[in-house]
């Protein structure tokens, strides 16, 4: 997963998923950030990511709104079906 926003230009972002910190980017001189947390495998479930931004005389942000992503591991089931007129059956 990667999440990415926009800031104040050259602020800190740090990235929430619920009340845990999973890291920080900074903004480029547009403000576009980006944060990739794609070597963490999130748990099945719901997860909701919030960001604060911080500028250079440290002044913070508000949180943001909360974005909330659904992680399902589960594979679809799939026993046996018709593709192009042939049964496909899995086993």
């Amino acid at each position: 997963l990667v999440l990415s926003g926009t800031a104040e230009a050259n602020a800190q972002v740090e990235v929430f998923n619920g009340q845990t910190s999973i890291g920080t980017a900074t903004a480029d001189n547009t403000g576009a950030w980006s944060l990739n947390h794609t070597a963490t495998t999130l748990p099945q479930g719901t997860a909701g990511f919030t960001a604060r931004a911080t500028d250079a005389a440290n002044n913070a942000s508000t949180t943001s709104a909360t974005f909330s992503v659904t992680i399902d591991t589960a594979a679809p089931g799939f026993q046996s079906g018709t593709i192009n007129g042939n049964t496909v059956t899995l086993t």
